[in-house]
């Protein structure tokens, strides 16, 4: 596996969040119980750190230490689409037989919002509310082979009753799953899914990845939506468009995204990405999140955001509309949404956090720039609040230090590039064994042990400047040899005495000199 498909399939299993480094992730550890995110990854290396249990090592070894087959082939079976296929046909029967008036209450839940148009171009159907009405429907089918369906809980009772169902479909237009929408507000909740399984984790799907992608070569922009509607109406003028299904981007959702975004350049090579949300003071927060989540995949000039007047959904819009939304930067757009929906400063400065430290500090530039439309006092919350929340946020030791002797200090500024084996030199030869291995060997080659020492250095304070550590070195590096020098001048013989004299006095100017400077 590359590395993003290990961070894709990681993130379906842990809510993986962005910190204020661009290479970075952090998660609740999987462990030991918090409730605070300890665990932190570093994206490039492909390594991790809980700074709470200090369990350390490659993301590779986490995933085998949580049972997570990282290079099984996850097995599809012909008869678990056989049971889907047969299931979307019940569905869609189950609606065709419904009369289309205003008086027939599922018919009326899709014709008051004109979604009536998209029964037949995405296979819309319904789920009776009976308890056996699919069970019977699919009798042929062994119960095992329906639990693995996803259809049914384990005692055979369907998921989806009395609602709208949607096929979803995987990047070959399988369906894998559905999702089930309520015919009314009084039912709750508004969207469910049927369940994970071998063809369909939640986590790692975006709904109508497999449309979208027959219209890449159409539209330059691909906009990413909150509602399955609303993806549908950009669908059905030709325009691509995918569903998050949930309010949060995931790591494995946006790895999708990338890859839609690749086959989309081939055709434009100024392909965008367009995040279509409101300017909900209520999702300020997931705004910036998702905004955050992006942009460890994706350069900042493929992204692009829209947002839509408070309280509407696209779908609600003539198409011509949306395309006619002014689009903004990301982290302008993020600004502008805090301009128009006010949240309190609080969620303004719990939304910041969330963003990787060159962004924030944009996000900040440009917020002080709204003064006039925000407020004095408004900003200057928002920014206690984050100064606050920064302090919170700031990294506790682990519980079991990895060492701060000078070489492992050293070895730390080396593993996260503040230093390099070139501006070592000769001085390299002068640390441990142990760490001049793992320094000079593919992370990959290194045992269990020396990949968590490692990850371990990778994560640890680095008190000192690079030029700081280099004299700290020298300094170090020459008070040995006075040392080795001494010990030759007592058993020296009288024709070597003077030679010998001469290096120890050389080598004593130079540590007086670094110590000095240091």
């Amino acid at each position: 596996m590359d590395r993003e498909e290990l961070l894709a399939l990681l993130s379906t299993y842990l809510d993986l969040q962005p910190t204020y480094r661009k290479d970075e992730l952090k998660a609740l550890c999987p462990f030991h119980a918090e409730t605070h995110p300890s665990l932190y990854i570093n994206t490039e290396k492909l390594i991790y750190h809980c700074f709470g249990c200090n369990k350390a090592g490659t993301v590779a070894s986490m995933l085998r230490d949580l049972g997570i087959q990282v290079e099984g082939d996850r097995t599809e079976t012909s008869s678990v689409f056989e049971v889907l296929n047969a299931a979307n046909e019940f569905f869609r029967q189950q609606l065709k037989q419904r009369p289309k008036t205003y008086e027939d209450p599922v018919m009326a839940s899709l014709m008051r919002r004109k979604r009536d148009q998209f029964i037949d171009e995405f296979e819309l159907g319904y789920a009776p509310p009976e308890r056996n009405a699919l069970l019977d429907a699919l009798r042929q089918f062994p119960q095992e082979l329906l639990k693995q369906s996803g259809l049914f809980t384990d005692a055979l009772y369907p998921l989806l009753q009395n609602r709208i169902v949607i096929p979803l479909r995987d990047e070959q237009g399988r369906i894998v799953a559905f999702a089930g929408r309520a015919l009314s507000d009084e039912q709750k909740p508004k969207y469910i899914n049927t369940r994970n399984t071998v063809l369909f984790q939640k986590r790692s799907f975006l709904a109508f990845a497999y449309e979208a992608s027959q219209l890449l070569s159409e539209h330059k922009l691909l906009y990413v939506v909150e509602g399955y509607f609303d993806a549908m109406h950009f669908l059905s003028h030709r325009i691509p468009a995918v569903c998050v299904m949930s309010a949060n981007l995931t790591l494995a959702q946006v790895t999708v995204l990338k890859k839609l975004h690749s086959r989309h350049r081939k055709f434009f090579r100024d392909a965008e990405i367009v995040l279509l949300f409101d300017a909900d003071p209520a999702g300020t927060e997931a705004l910036a999140t998702n905004i955050a989540m992006l942009s460890t995949l994706f350069p900042s000039t493929s992204l692009r955001l829209q947002l839509l007047p408070r309280g509407r959904d696209p779908d609600e819009f003539p198409i011509y509309t949306l395309q006619n939304l002014k689009r903004f930067d990301p982290v302008e757009g993020f600004v502008e949404a805090v301009r128009r929906g006010k949240p309190s400063p609080e969620k303004v400065a719990k939304a910041l956090l969330v963003f990787p430290d060159e962004m924030r500090k944009t996000a900040s530039r440009l917020l002080e720039q709204r003064k006039p439309f925000l407020g004095s006092a408004y900003l200057q919350l928002v920014f206690q609040f984050l100064g606050s929340f920064l302090r919170r946020s700031v990294r506790k030791p682990p519980s079991k230090p990895v060492g701060f002797d000078l070489y492992s200090i050293a070895a730390a500024a080396v593993i996260q590039d503040k230093l390099t084996l070139d501006q070592l030199g000769e001085l390299l030869n002068e640390f441990p064994e142990q760490l001049r291995k793992l320094l000079t060997t593919p992370l990959e080659q290194l045992s269990r042990s020396e990949q968590e020492h490692y990850a371990k250095l990778a994560f640890a304070p680095c008190p000192l400047m690079p030029d700081e550590l280099i004299r700290a070195l020298l300094k170090a590096s020459t008070k040995r040899k006075l040392l080795r020098l001494l010990e030759h001048l007592d058993s020296a013989d009288p024709e070597s005495l003077t030679e010998l004299s001469k290096e120890f006095e050389e080598a004593l100017s130079d540590f007086q000199s670094l110590a000095g400077q240091f």
